[in-house]
């Protein structure tokens, strides 16, 4: 499964708000990037926003789910530490397609409840968005 197919996935399950080089590329802009970060709707609790990342991982074994670790780089976890792990990180890595994807529980500077109006706000693309450029978003 490309990474593409997975955001498609998880797309067809929850609302999408695609974040960073890919959102500025669908905007016209020439950037180079190796992964997708996307903001997954985190309402109304990490346990609903997890549901759809645990089916992709168990639809697609290859896959797998990583954390932030405190030397740098990223560690693996169980599909059942999803929610924990978001929680607490504020994001989880998927990895094991053609490129790594970041998906957000709640970036940098935000709160869960402003998931709403950046959706509001984000360019329609099929069945995900693109946040838009009044929102900044700061990387872990």
């Amino acid at each position: 499964m490309t990474a593409q197919e997975a955001v498609a996935f998880l797309a067809s399950k929850r609302r999408i708000v695609l974040l960073g080089g890919m959102a500025m590329i669908l905007h016209g802009l020439s950037r180079n990037t190796k992964d997708y970060d996307i903001w997954l709707d985190p309402l109304p609790d990490a346990q609903t926003w997890a549901a759809a990342i645990q089916q992709l991982l168990t639809r697609e074994p290859p896959l797998q789910a990583q954390r932030i670790s405190s030397f740098g780089g990223w560690t693996p976890i169980g599909v059942s530490d999803v929610p924990l792990v978001g929680t607490e990180d504020r994001l989880i890595r998927i990895a094991g397609a053609d490129r790594p994807i970041d998906m957000f529980f709640v970036p940098n500077e935000f709160d869960a409840a402003d998931f709403e109006g950046v959706w509001e706000r984000g360019n329609i693309d099929r069945s995900r968005r693109q946040i838009d450029g009044s929102d900044r978003l700061d990387r872990h």
